[in-house]
């Protein structure tokens, strides 16, 4: 159990990474788009061999953007080859998870080898680079497709960007975008310049996350408008109808949010910090992923099954949310990982029945009163006493900073991994207590980055250190 869960992490993140670089081709146009990704697929294979066809892969890509760039110069040709690509790409990337996904069961027995880890990582961060290098070489007009499959025509550099969800807020300023920004929804409030750009109405509040002021957004006679899927699809026709360029982005997993992050890079020419950015995302869930899984591997502990509750009463997460993802990545098991829906308010039985050993909840900021009484109410629920997280007192409570990070599909969504991981396995980073409430201040007791400002990870302090805080262990 152990050695699968671990062996399904390590293929989730190198999936994560992989789709990036996967996405990011798919959106920045050009044929090279199929040649790159079974360049990538075929690196993936030749890590089970050796160092040397590795090389050789990374020869053919180079050669295959070369090849690209020269194609470049038809614009009418670019784009029916994007359209013709996008097919061949959704194709090969459904039987590629497919594949994963069916592989899961065999890989149970697979001995855990960190050397072939770092390779594996030390050849996408190859790729990242010569992703790097080939959208340095785009100029605009570029076309890319969003969540939606629309095709975004993009004519110019963007100097007047809003922004209508608090994630995609995070992006813009994390990649050093910040000074674009016009207008964002009324949740936006990181980083804290946002509050102050607001109140000097050097920004203006476009309205909420789905009650977007379209009136407003048009006054700000904005170069592009970002929005997310879900409820805020409904805009979109509305937007695109007054002559705005809109852009949709997704939301479902973490590889959606490192997607996003590239592709705003790409929409802003700010590609160079964007990728810096991703690089060092992926290099923190790297190093909480293999803290965890050698620690599961070294005690024999099996991952612990976790509950999620993100709304009372019962509305929790299924294998569609990000939120999956992080628990997945922070070495847990989400019980409601066979569910589709990405939220969905579960049966108080089914949950009794699938006895978690740990429950997440927020603060719900306060909606609830103080955070002991969310705690006691979940407590205190008809034929919960019987639930393992419930006997041995593992309720935890993100309050605070954390509380909007763990749902929060943006670059922040790393130090949720971070913490989770040290909730569910506080001994393999060294602490000695998990409180029941967890605050700014046991995160910084735990050298836990949560701050990101222009692409830079900021931390109180830079390593794990034991906290000697009370509560439940």
């Amino acid at each position: 159990m152990v050695e699968a869960g671990r062996t399904i992490a390590v293929l989730l993140i190198a999936v994560i990474v992989i789709s990036v670089v996967f996405a990011a081709i798919l959106y920045l146009q050009g044929s090279m788009l199929g040649n790159a990704i079974a360049s990538i697929k075929e690196g993936f294979s030749a890590l089970q061999g050796n160092i040397s066809k590795v090389r050789s892969e990374v020869s053919e890509i180079r050669s295959s953007i070369s090849s690209t760039d020269e194609k470049l110069s038809d614009l009418e040709n670019r784009v029916a080859s994007i359209e013709k690509s996008l097919v061949n790409v959704n194709k090969s990337l459904e039987v590629t998870w497919s594949k994963l996904e069916n592989l899961s069961n065999v890989l149970t027995a697979v001995v855990y080898n960190v050397s072939k880890v770092t390779l594996k990582y030390g050849q996408l961060e190859k790729s990242l680079v010569l992703i790097k290098e080939y959208i340095a070489s785009l100029k605009y007009p570029i076309t890319l497709t969003d969540a939606l499959g629309r095709q975004v025509v993009i004519t110019h550099e963007p100097k007047r960007v809003v922004s209508a969800a608090p994630s995609i807020t995070e992006i813009l300023f994390a990649i050093g975008a910040g000074d674009r920004v016009v207008g964002v929804d009324k949740f936006s409030n990181y980083p804290p310049i946002v509050n102050e750009l607001v109140k000097n109405k050097t920004v203006e509040i476009i309205g909420g996350f789905s009650t977007i002021n379209v009136e407003k957004i048009a006054l700000l006679k904005p170069d592009v408008v970002f929005l997310t899927t879900g409820v805020q699809e409904k805009f979109v026709r509305e937007l695109a109808s007054m002559g705005i360029t809109v852009y949709v982005l997704s939301d479902k997993s973490i590889e959606d949010v490192f997607t996003d992050i590239l592709t705003v890079g790409v929409i802003l020419n700010k590609a160079d910090s964007a990728v810096e950015l991703i690089e060092q995302l992926r290099t923190k869930l790297m190093t909480t992923y293999l803290t965890v899984h050698e620690y599961l591997n070294k005690t024999g502990i099996q991952p612990k099954k976790v509950y999620f509750e993100v709304y009372p009463d019962y509305w929790t997460v299924g294998r569609s949310s990000f939120i999956n993802d992080v628990i997945i990545l922070a070495g847990g098991e989400n019980i409601f990982n066979d569910v589709e829906t990405p939220y969905f308010p579960a049966s108080p039985e089914e949950i009794i029945s699938r006895n978690p050993d740990v429950i997440l909840t927020t603060a719900m900021y306060g909606s609830f009163g103080p955070p002991e009484n969310v705690i006691n109410r979940i407590k205190s629920r008809e034929g919960w006493s019987n639930i393992t997280a419930v006997k041995e007192d593992k309720i935890y409570l993100f309050k605070g900073t954390l509380e909007d990070i763990v749902v929060r599909p943006g670059p922040r969504i790393v130090a949720a991994v971070e913490v989770i991981a040290r909730v569910l396995y506080p001994q393999a980073f060294n602490i000695t207590s998990v409180p029941s409430i967890i605050d700014d201040k046991v995160i910084e007791a735990w050298g836990v980055c949560l701050s990101i400002e222009a692409g830079e990870l900021l931390c109180t302090k830079t390593s794990a250190v034991k906290a000697p805080v009370s509560g439940s262990t």
